[in-house]
């Protein structure tokens, strides 16, 4: 588990994400509205609450994304091939049943 190392500046809480503790921020304690906030959007072509990038995301971090990504497919693929098996096993099971004549009597 993280350690939480981020503190709330008012009330002390603790996070263990920076994420965690600007929602607890704005959902807790308000937003503070700045002079730029305030105006409305910053420059032409942005629209209102609209996040830019500030920075590229780093080539290693995509790589070693796109091959989790990839791993996660693989799994995937596997539980499906497994579960088509285990499906056409009960259908055949199924048909087995069916072929069985009820009991007289009953």
């Amino acid at each position: 588990m993280a350690r939480k190392t981020l503190k709330c500046r008012r009330c002390k809480r603790t996070f263990s994400m920076p994420a965690h503790l600007a929602r607890h921020m704005r959902a807790t304690h308000g937003r503070k509205k700045t002079r730029k906030a305030a105006k409305g959007a910053g420059r032409l072509g942005e629209r209102k609450g609209m996040a830019r990038a500030t920075q590229p995301v780093p080539t290693d971090a995509i790589s070693r994304l796109i091959g989790s990504m990839k791993g996660y497919c693989r799994e995937l693929e596997a539980e499906s091939i497994a579960l088509a098996a285990r499906t056409r096993a009960a259908t055949a099971a199924l048909r087995a049943l069916q072929s069985i004549p009820p009991a007289k009597g009953h």
